[in-house]
């Protein structure tokens, strides 16, 4: 699921517990259909506080189990790591501490790897296609200085950058990025 917290937030104008109780009447008619599937929840970061988070996944669990349903499968942060320095608004070692909550109730925690500054560089005449690999590899770097390890790893683009795919030798193509993101940051085994 795309940010379904977020969207009743901003876009529908309507309240968490909304979210929580529309968000759980969806997830029972997935279920219904498609039992083995896996569903996650995807949401921004830091524009909620990692309390907010942490709020969102318990009221949302409750009320699946109150369903008589599993919890979600997974939770995925979309972060804007511009925020961090531009904003002064959210932290490596806040998203480290979610981490470590999601871990602790075997939740499953991802991360979105994605080149956030790309737009107002590019705005500036400063942006190219090295912009995206640097920035994603230095993500890698600044997260690993917090010990933060994700479950898994996401590396995706919706900013027209890089400009090429492939070939993934390729100075500064977008699986170049993934790949050697992964053999940094992604350990044998894991995803």
């Amino acid at each position: 699921m795309d940010e379904p917290l977020v969207c009743t937030r901003e876009e529908l104008h309507q309240s968490d517990e909304y979210a929580v109780e529309e968000t759980a009447k969806y997830i029972a008619l997935v279920r219904q259909s498609f039992p083995g599937l896996l569903i996650g929840d995807i949401e921004a970061y830091p524009s909620s506080s990692v309390e907010e988070h942490q709020h969102w996944i318990a009221a949302l669990t409750k009320r699946l189990a109150e369903k008589g349903l599993r919890g979600i499968d997974f939770y995925r942060l979309d972060v804007d790591w511009l925020s961090f320095t531009e904003q002064n608004k959210g932290s490596w070692r806040d998203l480290r501490r979610l981490e470590a909550w999601c871990r602790e109730r075997k939740l499953p925690f991802q991360l979105v790897y994605w080149a956030s500054g790309y737009p107002a560089l590019a705005k500036r005449g400063l942006a190219d296609d090295s912009t995206w690999y640097t920035a994603i590899m230095q993500q890698g770097y600044d997260y690993a200085m917090v010990e933060g390890k994700p479950d898994a790893f996401v590396i995706e683009s919706w900013i027209e950058a890089p400009l090429q795919c492939l070939p993934e030798n390729g100075e500064w193509t977008f699986t170049r990025s993934v790949r050697d993101f992964a053999r940094k940051f992604v350990k044998r085994g894991e995803r």
